[in-house]
């Protein structure tokens, strides 16, 4: 939710009533900021590095999110006092508890943040994994690097990409509004990439704010304001989202993506400077085991609030003013869904690439810098690298001992699915779909082909697709996974358009044959999959995907355009030219419509109400 604050309505209201006129005109009534690379700003590449003086108070930065509300509950130094300078909220002593003072304070200024660690001033980034691979060459110029060295939260609902109706897939997207070096970035790339786009060919025009704004010289400066103005698509928080596409909202956009249907990619962290990583690892270390602490602080005082409401309540009421600027405790609250906690359990999973029980996972913090560097380089954030090194580095904790004294330590995030109806409703939409499956797809797919009258889907040739769809179920957890089985209608088709009477009565059976074979051979293709990421030790949701069958009710090339080469093989044949016959079906119509055996591995959103994003103890795969 609240990455940043403040809604001005009358901004607005401004907006959507001049919006009409201004596009009809052909007028932009947004201001875009310059296409410059974080690294490159002028007042970034002037500065110095400057050493770290020695210090018993140590700076750290939170942003307007809910997840930061366990740096709240931790306690440091609480910047907001009361009338005798007196801290308005003393926190759980966690952070003192390590033996650190901490001095927090919120920016949602990236640029600010990183000139303060530049100058020495700031020990601990607050960003995203994105925020941080954008800053991480300007460090590099300056003799250092970056080092992750705890996860906050994941992105589990707040950031949406918003888009208009005829906008159905990420692959359709030209152009799109962000908020300059904003949280979003890697977001829409992942989802773009999945989505088997093309990032370099998608015009991103970059605003200054994230949320709604006062306008510069009469044009707005944000990216809900500019989708008010007619934007095409754009990447906002979720009380944007909310208001863009509720009641009072923008007639003609939907929801195209958002973070609760892709939860492990919006990755919150915070990171040091290199050099000081080097010669205060054990600080560093005891914020690491504080701020999981704090975690589990605020999970428990959740958990408990109905029997002890005043933990819960007092770090909520800090929360609003210190990270919201708001004075209602509800504002931080009703936040808390759009994110969620990595936990202990979590960070051994990002930093290690393994959750509790060994299982591999590919939402790990150094995949994700990967994925991000190649994706930021396509479109132009970053400059293209030539020794395929990038200076950002994880902290190399021993979880078997960082975690000493930690209430859970193998708690982690986990998607939660009501099997028995997200199955139903995906059986039930493939049961009444029809047509091209172009136009029925929405979301990220991959395929495998199989020969007539295959059932076995275990050779070398399925392993390179079995390894790309583990990978696309983790990144997209909070939906499901729909293996689809398509089959070849031609024949069923033929007998309906040039059967005799016998043929046309076969056709009811043999549609339902082809029914069956698909859900049949999709079903195979689901247990080898899983039979395969077991002997791999890969970590999946065995409720996450569903194996269906819709026969040849939908395809990818239309039956019909290969029905006249079907007679003209059958007339010949009847004249006794068999070869000739048996060359144009091999060549106009098997070839022809080899697409259509086909296992669709199909993602799919389900209603919010029938899964959750919840903390779980690490006891399943």
């Amino acid at each position: 939710m609240h990455r940043f604050s403040f809604v001005l309505a009358l901004c607005a209201m401004l907006v959507v009533f001049l919006a009409p006129q201004a596009n009809a005109q052909g007028d932009k009534l947004w201001h875009e900021e310059a296409d410059i690379k974080l690294a490159e700003r002028p007042e970034l590449t002037s500065l110095k590095l400057v050493p770290y003086a020695p210090t018993t108070v140590y700076q750290a930065r939170r942003i307007a999110w809910p997840g930061d509300s366990a740096l709240v509950a931790g306690g440091g130094v609480f910047e907001l006092k009361d009338k005798n300078g007196r801290p308005l909220f003393e926190g759980e002593g966690i952070y003192t508890g390590e033996g650190l003072t901490i001095e927090f304070k919120t920016d949602n200024n990236l640029v600010r943040q990183v000139t303060e660690m530049v100058q020495g001033k700031l020990h601990f980034l607050r960003v995203t994994i994105g925020q941080a691979v954008m800053a991480a060459p300007l460090f590099e110029k300056l003799g250092t690097d970056l080092v992750v060295f705890v996860q906050l939260t994941w992105s589990t609902g707040g950031d949406v990409i918003v888009a208009r109706v005829e906008v159905k897939s990420l692959a359709d997207l030209k152009e799109i509004w962000m908020m300059q070096y904003g949280p979003h970035p890697e977001f829409f790339a992942k989802a773009v990439k999945d989505a088997e786009g093309d990032l370099s060919k998608i015009k991103i025009h970059w605003m200054k704010e994230l949320t709604t704004a006062e306008p510069v010289n009469g044009k707005v400066v944000s990216v809900p304001q500019a989708i008010e103005a007619g934007a095409v698509a754009g990447t906002v928080i979720s009380p944007d989202a909310n208001a863009l596409l509720g009641a009072e909202g923008v007639s003609g956009y939907h929801d195209l993506a958002n973070t609760g249907d892709s939860p492990w990619i919006i990755a919150d962290v915070l990171v040091v400077r290199g050099d000081f990583y080097d010669s205060q690892r054990e600080v560093c270390r005891k914020f690491f085991r504080a701020t999981v602490k704090s975690q589990e602080a605020v999970y428990e005082a959740h958990l408990n609030k109905a029997q002890q409401p005043k933990r819960f309540n007092a770090i909520m009421a800090a929360s609003a003013p210190a990270l919201f600027d708001k004075t209602d405790p509800a504002e931080a609250e009703g936040a808390l869904p759009d994110c969620t906690f990595a936990f202990g359990g979590g960070n051994r999973y990002f930093f290690t690439g393994r959750n509790p029980n060994g299982l591999v996972n590919f939402s790990n913090g150094r995949r994700l810098v990967e994925d991000v560097v190649d994706s930021f380089t396509k479109m132009g954030l970053i400059a293209p690298r030539r020794d395929g090194k990038f200076p950002i580095r994880f902290a190399d904790w021993d979880f078997n001992t960082v975690q000493e004294g930690f209430k859970y330590p193998d708690m982690m995030a986990g998607v939660q699915f009501d099997v028995e109806k997200t199955n139903q409703a995906i059986t039930a939409q493939v049961a009444s779909e029809t047509g091209s499956i172009d136009a029925l797809l929405s979301k990220a797919t991959r395929s495998i082909q199989f020969e007539p009258n295959q059932n076995d889907f275990d050779g070398e040739q399925y392993i390179a697709a079995y390894e790309d769809l583990i990978q696309l179920a983790q990144a997209n957890a909070g939906s499901k996974v729909n293996i689809q089985g398509l089959a070849d209608a031609s024949t069923a088709e033929y007998f309906k358009r040039y059967g005799d009477a016998g043929q046309k009565a076969k056709v009811p059976s043999l549609e339902k044959d082809l029914e069956n074979d698909s859900y049949e051979r999709a079903k195979k293709v689901l247990a080898t999959a899983f039979a395969y990421w077991d002997a791999k030790g890969y970590a999946y949701n065995p409720d996450q995907f569903v194996a269906t069958g819709s026969g040849g009710k939908v395809f990818q090339v239309d039956p019909q355009t290969v029905l006249p080469a079907m007679a003209e093989a059958v007339r010949i044949g009847r004249d006794g030219n068999k070869a000739r016959a048996q060359s144009i079906l091999d060549t106009q119509v098997k070839a022809v419509i080899a697409p259509n055996r086909v296992v669709l591995f199909r993602v799919q959103r389900v209603d919010s109400e029938t899964s959750s994003i919840d903390a779980l103890l690490g006891d399943g795969k």
